[in-house]
């Protein structure tokens, strides 16, 4: 996404900059992006700020841990599965600029997608149990916490 985003609580129009969503949404597509902090669910697409601008990715699952909620997300076009705080979602993508084209849905994908996006939710679902079992145990202040972030990190990104 394009440094240029200024968001504020108003819907955006957003120009997609960049090939991760492709099939669904391809390089130049324009999308409606509605304020949603923290409302992201999977299967919405989620205007997120990244450590390098603005991107638009899909969310794959949420988990709470205390005060903090934590989204994964990835690309339609597939990759690793990326984690930012609840905080970092600026909004959901709703429509494209064009309101005759059809926006993708997860519902409308194709099977093969959707076996993908039932991986990646698994995958998370296996990072979660393990980051939980290292604080229960402790692990995650010992010398093994640089082991356990490397399979964490190897998980994620299948």
């Amino acid at each position: 996404m394009s440094e240029e985003v200024h968001y504020d609580r108003r819907p955006q129009l957003v120009e997609v900059a960049g090939r991760s969503m492709e099939p669904s949404l391809g390089l130049g597509s324009r999308v409606w992006v509605t304020p949603d902090s923290g409302n992201a669910k999977p299967g919405d697409i989620a205007l997120i700020r990244g450590r390098e601008g603005w991107i638009l990715h899909r969310v794959v699952a949420t988990h709470a841990e205390g005060d903090e909620v934590l989204v994964f997300h990835r690309g339609d076009a597939g990759g690793g599965i990326g984690c930012c705080p609840a905080t970092a979602i600026a909004g959901t993508a709703v429509a494209f600029l064009d309101p005759s084209a059809s926006f993708p849905k997860l519902e409308s994908m194709g099977h093969r997608f959707l076996s993908s996006f039932v991986a990646a939710q698994r995958r998370v679902r296996v990072f979660v149990r393990l980051r939980r079992l290292a604080r229960f145990a402790g692990l995650h202040r010992s010398v093994l916490r640089p082991r356990l972030a490397r399979l964490s990190q190897a998980l994620l990104n299948g």
